[in-house]
């Protein structure tokens, strides 16, 4: 997604950039740890929802995807890394699995190391597909000091 709808926050505001629409992430054929995380049936909340779907073509063949969709009105932002354009689609992914990682172990059966291990790679395939030139870096942030600043802060 490289057209992310979304405005400067105002002062006060929960954090940097607020969505204008609501969007929809999709990560196709994920590897098989992800697949085995996710379930069936969708995770709901106030501000978006997650699940996995197939899809199945005209030849039978089933293709597994995971879609987020966040709803208009989602603050988010490069948390401690400068705010590139490139990178503001995958971190406001990357922020909303974040905040509601404790309701997605849940739903997921699974640890929140776990869910944000998924959230992190998620993370990367945006990256990548955005053509982000530091994804590499960005992702080892995230993967390196993601989850000790959440367990500290939150």
């Amino acid at each position: 997604m490289n057209n992310l709808p979304y405005v400067k926050a105002g002062k006060g505001a929960e954090d940097k950039y607020k969505l204008t629409s609501s969007v929809c992430f999709k990560w196709v054929q994920p590897p098989k740890w992800v697949l085995e995380l996710c379930q069936k049936d969708p995770f709901v909340c106030d501000e978006g929802c997650l699940c996995q779907v197939e899809d199945t073509n005209l030849e039978g063949e089933v293709t597994p995807k995971i879609i987020l969709i966040i709803y208009s009105g989602f603050h988010f932002a490069v948390s401690v890394a400068p705010n590139f354009k490139r990178a503001l689609a995958g971190a406001c992914l990357h922020d909303f699995i974040y905040k509601y990682k404790k309701d997605i172990a849940t739903w997921m059966e699974a640890s929140i190391k776990q869910v944000l291990r998924f959230a992190d790679y998620w993370f990367l395939v945006q990256l990548k597909a955005s053509g982000f030139l530091l994804k590499r870096t960005y992702f080892y942030g995230v993967r390196c000091f993601g989850y000790w600043f959440t367990s500290l802060f939150t």
